[in-house]
């Protein structure tokens, strides 16, 4: 009999301990350290329950603040809210806290009052719950395995205390659910393991954005990617050294767009594999991460409109680019993509014959160490902008690509070359169709070049020249083709060389000036020249 009692005993003794709830908890680390609960909106208003011993529960209410004599005190709460703890963006309900103050237990227990079920139950459930708790040094447990939109948005924003993520056990993600989760947690060291390969969009949106000390991250194992997933995720986590294992195959729109914007201290980074790209899918991944020097393998073939958009921006230490082997460009697809990575100094290969709006400008500019380009562009239909300020103020630039291209659209070359002073001599020109600013300021400022490559256009459009050989002061050869100024010349030679030969048609006007045929400048027609 007495084996059945202490059988019995110890069985309900473990149906207890199994069965016992698992309590949020706030533990003082230094005496006179409060918690208060303030609700946003009165349309808000939580069921919240708080005890010192477990036994004894008293109600809570917004405006309500706790004490904490001295340090080692504890204060446990737990709340009926099936439906909710907070319901928007303006009807939500948060944390205040002063001194020093550890959580642990469990989240849950604001739910289902035990901290048992693992299911958050609405949309923005616990967003900015502590939200600027600078007092706050600990992070209670987040055990759900099921979320909704939005539930931990902004959770725990500005607590600049907070060393340690809590574990996030969730597999599948749903919209924004950690978005901007950790917001300038600046003390925050390493991110806990994201284990979730369904991944939602938005999902981890700015995650980490201003965690200065974070200087680890795991892998991410997600291959299918949703919009915005990862943007901004890292940015400006300038302590990061080694970006994660990216392990997308499937892209999609803003997928890594600024993920780790601002990374300084990022030397390397992992190889990006997938195939078929997505809009701006790379659009700023890796800006001003001013230590990588070396970049991610891009393999893939298939591009998308803004896809590397600003990929590299002032990657200053980056001085070899990756290759490019995409045979078609879409809109933007390069737009400034290592822009300002003085470093730099060459060009990888750029095959690609099919070209969209503005698919290289701005792809080199700035960048002062590039002493060559890819050799050639070997596009023959130009669209507009397609070159726009590709190697502007490249000053070391000794050899111009090759641009075999017979029809030009609207600012295909505008400003193209624009103060490469290193450049002497310029590309050839074989257009005989041009469009509004095509060649504007397209060598600007190139302070090497003696001869203009020849303008074997018969017919301008307007501002098609504008500015296009303007302080140019070494140019002392010009040969055209058109017979009528077609006000396509504004400034084209203006501040150049005060002496030269300008070759023209006998129909041509002859009239000097900055937007004509350069002042002291001899004129010579010849009957070759229509040939």
């Amino acid at each position: 009999m007495k084996k059945i009692l202490l059988f019995l005993l110890v069985f309900l003794t473990f149906q207890e301990i199994t069965n016992a709830a698992n309590y949020l908890c706030f533990t003082a680390n230094s005496a006179n350290s409060s918690i208060g609960l303030i609700t946003s909106d009165d349309g808000n208003t939580p069921d919240v329950e708080y005890s010192y011993n477990r036994k004894k529960w008293i109600k809570m209410y917004s405006g309500d603040t706790l004490y904490f004599e001295k340090a080692g005190e504890k204060i446990w709460f737990r709340g009926d809210n099936a439906y909710g703890f907070s319901t928007s963006d303006h009807d939500y309900t948060y944390f205040t806290m002063s001194g020093s103050i550890s959580a642990s237990g469990n989240i849950m227990s604001l739910i289902d009052k035990r901290g048992k079920t693992l299911e958050i139950p609405n949309p923005e459930c616990f967003r900015q719950l502590f939200e600027n708790c600078v007092s706050l040094n600990t992070a209670p447990v987040l055990p759900a395995t099921t979320l909704k939109d939005e539930c931990y948005r902004w959770m725990f924003k500005g607590c600049n205390n907070l060393k340690v993520a809590p574990k996030l056990p969730a597999a599948e993600l749903a919209n924004g659910c950690y978005y901007e989760m950790f917001l300038e947690c600046t003390r925050l060291v390493s991110t806990p393991k994201l284990v979730a390969e369904r991944l939602a969009p938005h999902c981890y949106e700015g995650m980490f954005f201003g965690c200065t000390s974070l200087s680890k991250a795991l892998t991410l194992p997600a291959r299918e990617l949703f919009e915005s997933c990862y943007e901004r995720m890292f940015l400006g986590c300038t302590s990061l050294q080694t970006a994660p294992k990216l392990c997308g195959e499937v892209l999609s729109t803003r997928c890594y767009s600024k993920m780790f914007l601002g990374c300084t201290s990022i030397k390397s980074c992992p190889n990006l594999t997938a195939d078929s790209l997505a809009d701006f899918c790379y659009e700023k991944m890796f800006v001003g991460c001013t230590s990588l020097s070396d970049a991610p393998k891009l393999s893939a073939k298939k591009l998308a409109s803004n896809c590397y958009n600003s990929m590299f921006e002032r990657c200053t230490r980056l001085m070899s680019a990756p290759s490019l082997p995409a045979d078609s460009v879409l809109e933007r697809s390069y737009f400034q993509m290592f822009k300002d990575c003085t470093g730099l100094n060459r060009s990888p290969k750029l095959d690609a014959k099919i070209l969209g709006k503005e698919c290289y400008a701005g792809m080199f500019t700035n960048c002062t160490s590039l002493t060559k380009g890819p050799g050639s562009l070997p596009a023959v239909l130009l669209t507009e902008g397609c070159y726009e300020k590709m190697f502007e103020n490249c000053t070391s630039l000794t050899d111009a690509p090759k641009l075999p291209a017979d029809t030009v659209e609207n600012r295909s070359y505008f400003g193209m070359f624009t103060y490469c002073t290193s450049l002497v001599k310029a590309p050839q020109l074989p257009a005989t169709e041009v469009s509004t600013e095509s060649y504007a300021e397209m060598f600007s400022h190139c302070t090497s070049i003696v001869k203009a490559p020849d303008i074997v256009a018969e017919f301008l459009a307007e501002d098609c020249m504008m500015r296009m050989f303007e302080g140019c002061r070494n140019l002392s050869e010009i040969e055209v083709h058109f017979k009528d100024w077609a006000g396509a010349t504004e400034d084209w030679v203006k501040d150049i060389a005060n002496f030269g030969t300008f070759r023209c048609p006998r129909e041509l006007t002859e009239s000097e000036g900055p937007s004509r045929i350069p002042e002291g400048w001899k004129i010579k027609h010849q009957f070759l020249f229509f040939k």
